[in-house]
């Protein structure tokens, strides 16, 4: 590496080990464009309890959803079969629904809503924050599956002005996206990293030049692959 790579990540990065997953020429900024915010009310956690007790199909697409739902349940369920999306996701869902059945479900909602089609699941409480989108509920209502989604957390842009240029920019959702674009523009020569084709097509709303999309396992995947572009 001739010189020194700045990278921008729009997010936090759990995982992340800066000695071992950034190497030397790499200045990493991590700057996030979007509050995560638990949700949690009466109504909410009634919900949410009336299904502890039930034998029925839940899905988590955002491990921030299993920790909202960790949030506000009082007793842990044993009957739900659980679907989660990546494998981050799914390690936060194996760990706290022990007793449950927890399944990888793949990496995209095309890919879970195939899987709970093919397993012949008709009733689905969906936990969701309220940027979801409408991939998963939209496939599996066409399929007649009964979907409940409870919303459990909140995505709240924080919208900040950037004065640095940067090398490479990282997405994780259009949330982030539309949050970082409302506030600031790039260079021709910025590269910008989203965590997959979603998040991509929301960067295309702003700008056409140097995206790379990678469907990756989760965020320290995104970095890793940045750098491996420049190195």
């Amino acid at each position: 590496m001739s010189r020194s790579i700045s990278i921008l990540s729009t997010a936090a990065i759990d995982g992340l080990n800066i000695e071992l997953d950034v190497p030397d020429g790499i200045s990493l900024n991590i700057d996030p464009f979007v509050n995560i915010v638990y949700e949690d009310d009466e109504a909410l956690r009634a919900k949410t309890k009336d299904t502890t007790n039930r034998r029925i199909a839940v899905a988590f697409t955002s491990k921030h959803a299993v920790r909202a739902v960790a949030g506000i349940i009082e007793e842990r369920p044993k009957n739900w079969v659980v679907y989660s999306l990546g494998k981050y996701t799914y390690s936060e869902a194996k760990e706290f629904f022990e007793a449950c059945e927890v399944i990888n479900a793949g990496d995209d909602a095309k890919e879970m809503a195939a899987l709970l089609i093919a397993n012949g699941v008709k009733e689905l409480v969906f936990f969701c924050g309220d940027k979801r989108l409408d991939t998963l509920p939209k496939t599996l209502k066409q399929a007649a599956v009964k979907v409940t989604e409870l919303v459990v957390y909140k995505n709240e842009w924080c919208a900040k002005q950037v004065n640095t240029r940067y090398d490479a920019i990282l997405f994780y959702s259009p949330s982030g996206v539309h949050s970082f674009f409302g506030s600031n523009s790039v260079d021709d020569d910025t590269v910008l990293f989203a965590i997959g084709d979603t998040t991509a097509a929301a960067i295309y709303n702003y700008t056409k030049i140097n995206i790379v999309a990678g469907r990756v396992a989760g965020k320290v995947e995104l970095l890793k692959k940045a750098i491996q572009y420049f190195v």
